[in-house]
């Protein structure tokens, strides 16, 4: 990660370290988070797959709900509207 904790401090980002393996994940505010576990070899397919997958059931469900869901191609997830990652949280974290 390119922010030092006393960065993410300062702007007002909660650092939370867990032993679940991989690299940095940020969860913005207004964003819903579900970590489903799985096995992907049943259909043949990568965690790639699966997220675009997960996403798009997303945005299906909410637009029956009449809710904006869109993706930003720069960060994974689905995001409401037009709330995205604030460009000063994104530079910061050097995404």
């Amino acid at each position: 990660m390119l922010a030092s904790e006393a960065d993410l401090e300062r702007m007002g980002i909660e650092l939370v370290k867990t032993g679940r393996g991989g690299d940095v994940t940020f969860h913005g505010p207004g964003q819903l988070v579900g970590y489903p576990i799985l096995d992907l070899t049943r259909w043949g397919q990568g965690a790639v797959w699966y997220v675009g997958s997960l996403e798009e059931v997303i945005i299906k469900t909410l637009a029956d709900y009449g809710v904006n869901g869109v993706r930003d191609e720069k960060h994974r997830g689905v995001w409401i509207g037009d709330r995205r990652l604030p460009q000063s949280v994104s530079g910061s974290l050097g995404m």
